[in-house]
């Protein structure tokens, strides 16, 4: 039987990296933003930091999910006659918190890219 607990601190991790990696990519852009300004390039970096800023948003909300998804677990545990309803609910909550992983990761890749092209033009 798969340890659910276990599988829900994993998707904790992944919310944690999606945060880091979006908050490094941000953390980057304003150690520079005062050249950013010299240059007279400031709107170079708007789009970037607010994608990347949405991705923290979508991580952080990743691990409550999470979270949520892990007290259901362990009502399911704990409460004997309904547990395949409570790890249904945990399953919903699992796969919503995939869903905001993977378009947090989503926003570190849209918000390099998008700076990337603002280099180009």
């Amino acid at each position: 039987m798969a340890d659910y607990r276990e599988i829900s601190q994993t998707y904790a991790k992944s919310a944690i990296n999606g945060v880091i990696i979006n908050g490094g990519g941000a953390t980057a852009l304003l150690t520079q933003a005062s050249k950013f300004l010299e240059l007279g390039a400031a709107q170079t970096v708007v789009w970037p930091l607010l994608i990347w800023t949405v991705g923290i948003c979508l991580g952080t909300l990743t691990w409550v999910v999470t979270f949520i998804s892990t007290r259901y677990v362990d009502k399911s545990e704990r409460e004997n006659g309904i547990e395949s309803k409570y790890l249904g609910f945990s399953d919903y909550y699992m796969y919503f918190g995939i869903i905001l992983v993977l378009c947090s990761l989503g926003c570190f890749f849209i918000g390099a890219l998008v700076l990337a092209l603002q280099f180009l033009c």
